[in-house]
């Protein structure tokens, strides 16, 4: 089964939310995250165990990711 590597954009609630559920799921993972804001961006990634590497200050850096198959 191909694992879905899903990028989120905006560190809020429902965000967090669907991260728990990805934390359940075989076939996605969370890869990606962006948000202007640093503290935040930094803290939900920390969190949900996305690299530091795939925590992005724009949205369009969070798309062009290629580690990230959907948003």
């Amino acid at each position: 089964m191909k694992t879905t590597g899903w990028g989120i954009i905006g560190p809020g609630a429902i965000a967090q939310n669907f991260a728990d559920g990805l934390a359940e799921a075989p076939s996605g993972r969370l890869v990606a995250i962006a948000s202007r804001n640093p503290a935040r961006r930094d803290a939900f990634g920390a969190r949900n165990g996305v690299e530091p590497a795939h925590r992005h200050a724009s949205y369009a850096d969070l798309v062009a990711d290629p580690a990230v198959d959907a948003v």
